[in-house]
């Protein structure tokens, strides 16, 4: 009997789940795509030109990066770092501030360091 339990139980979490995935029988999904579909809601994702000139700005405005020469450029929302950075500690911030930036969807790091 406890068993039967457990499996209605599970089922019942399931189905509930399912449903509110998109396309499902939640309710809430077309009104979700009608809202994106007609240009309410978020705003578009930015272009790489506009990601680039972000990342560029947020590492400059960093007081460990700032001073240093960043190469940021960005491909369908895909960020690549480069340059030479002062330690391992400013190339682990310059990722994260790279990584933090709006429209950013990967970081790709090819910076370098001095050995210590």
């Amino acid at each position: 009997m406890m068993k039967k339990g457990c499996y209605v139980l599970a089922m019942m979490v399931l189905l509930t789940g399912c449903s509110m995935l998109p396309g499902g029988d939640g309710g809430s999904s077309s009104t979700t795509s009608s809202s994106t579909a007609s240009g309410q809601g978020k705003r578009p994702a930015p272009n790489d030109s506009e990601i680039t000139s972000s990342v560029r700005a947020a590492l400059k405005q960093d007081d460990l990066l700032a001073g240093n020469d960043v190469d940021v450029t960005s491909d369908e929302g895909v960020v690549t770092l480069s340059g030479r950075l002062p330690n391992a500690r400013a190339a682990n911030r310059a990722f994260s501030v790279a990584r933090s930036t709006d429209g950013v969807r990967r970081v790709i790091s090819n910076l370098t360091w001095p050995s210590p």
